[in-house]
């Protein structure tokens, strides 16, 4: 066997106290990426691990790119027919992992996983902000605006 225990790096550069946590995690989410974009020596910030069940019952972790978040949750992007995609369909709890090195944080969440047509068909769901690729605005608008919901673009359509 192989001995790895003295790889271990000691990680001092801050502490996490629970005085400092705010209220509402995406403000302390929302802080850390901003820090770690400001950071990054060039690296993508917004890369993440998601994490899915596969059909052999076992998780399986790929590293994929976040392209939204907001105090509703986060968006990626996948292919329905891909592996991602069909995990997700067949087990929709998912789980998401950060590491930002540079800061020596890590943020993980778990989560439901629903396409972007199932959270604006929501009933619980009275507004929609948009933050999509400019070329798919109209067709989450429309969406939004068919389903009864106030919407808001990020950008013009």
């Amino acid at each position: 066997m192989r001995d790895l225990s003295n790889y271990r790096k000691n990680y001092s550069k801050d502490k996490l106290l629970e005085e400092f946590i705010p209220k509402q995690p995406f403000e302390l989410f929302n802080i850390w990426f901003e820090e770690s974009a400001s950071n990054s020596d060039n690296y993508e910030v917004n890369t993440m691990i998601l994490n899915t069940i596969g059909g052999d019952g076992f998780p399986k972790g790929r590293v994929i790119l976040l392209k939204y978040f907001s105090n509703e949750g986060f968006t990626f992007f996948t292919n329905y027919k891909s592996e991602k995609g069909i995990s997700i369909m067949n087990n929709n709890k998912v789980s998401l992992t950060f590491y930002w090195e540079h800061q020596e944080r890590q943020v993980i969440i778990k989560g439901i996983a629903q396409k972007t047509e199932e959270a604006i068909n929501n009933s619980d769901v009275e507004v929609v902000f948009i933050a999509s690729a400019t070329p798919r605005h109209v067709e989450f608008i429309t969406m939004g605006a068919k389903a009864g919901k106030a919407v808001f673009c990020e950008k013009p359509i």
